[in-house]
């Protein structure tokens, strides 16, 4: 490899690949639905990256201790050449072993802050995190039900044009009151979803031409689709005895 392609490997490597903001947010903390199940999923979260930053601590500090004792070690003229072969590979794995700790040490930390900031952000204080946890947890465990099914119920509606059979079926097994919520709600949802839809239909009917020439990918299709057409209509306008030349295949 020359020293760009050395570069790029070892960035690779070492630079941390971890949550954006709007990725933790969007795909892992509003997969639950309201403030309660997604504060329960933040600490679902934060618990799971503290826990591997704790065990990549350990892990590196124990990479580092056996790279010191290896190289203490092959400093000797006590090993055999089989012996000093053996610790050298050893030591090449303890030094790859604490780069890819560090990274995911590196790439825990950036995740776990991520995580805390948007707590402090919703909450500002941990008195505010607890008094919300604490309080009222039965009700805020019917609210939840009742949105995580009347959503359900609406992408069915959605996407199939019916509430499937599971969801019906655990909607039934509610209280009738919260049955018609559910309910009610999956049908407002649906409908909104569906109107919003037409809507954006409509305008991308109106502004298909605009749309497609900026979508990626397709600019270069488009081009060369209009590069045969011109090169046909070239052809097609050109007199009989010049529509050939001698020697090229037509």
């Amino acid at each position: 490899m020359d020293e760009f392609d050395q570069k790029l490997v070892d960035y690779a490597l070492d630079t941390p690949e971890s949550y954006s903001a709007y990725q933790m947010q969007n795909f892992v903390i509003n997969t639950q639905v309201g403030d309660f199940k997604q504060l329960k999923q933040f600490f679902l979260e934060i618990n799971t990256r503290e826990q591997a930053r704790m065990m990549l601590e350990l892990g590196i500090a124990t990479n580092e201790a056996d790279i010191e004792n290896k190289e203490e070690t092959l400093k000797t003229d006590e090993l055999t050449k089989y012996a000093r072969k053996i610790l050298e590979l050893e030591l090449r794995r303890d030094i790859y072993d604490l780069r890819v700790n560090t990274k995911k040490f590196k790439q825990a930390t950036l995740e776990l802050q991520v995580l805390i900031d948007s707590v402090k952000e919703r909450f500002g204080t941990m008195e505010n995190v607890q008094q919300y946890l604490e309080t009222n947890n039965e009700e805020k465990e019917r609210h939840y039900w009742v949105s995580r099914m009347s959503r359900q119920a609406g992408i069915d509606i959605v996407t199939e044009g019916n509430i499937n059979k599971g969801n019906m079926d655990a909607i039934i097994g509610m209280p009738e009151e919260d049955q018609v919520i559910a309910l009610t709600s999956a049908l407002q949802f649906s409908g909104k979803v569906n109107n919003a839809m037409k809507k954006i239909q409509n305008y991308v009917n109106e502004n298909k031409d605009q749309l497609i020439d900026n979508q990626q990918g397709l600019t270069h299709s488009i081009d060369v689709c209009q590069l045969l057409l011109e090169t046909e209509t070239e052809q097609d306008n050109q007199p009989a005895d010049q529509s050939k030349v001698d020697g090229t295949s037509i």
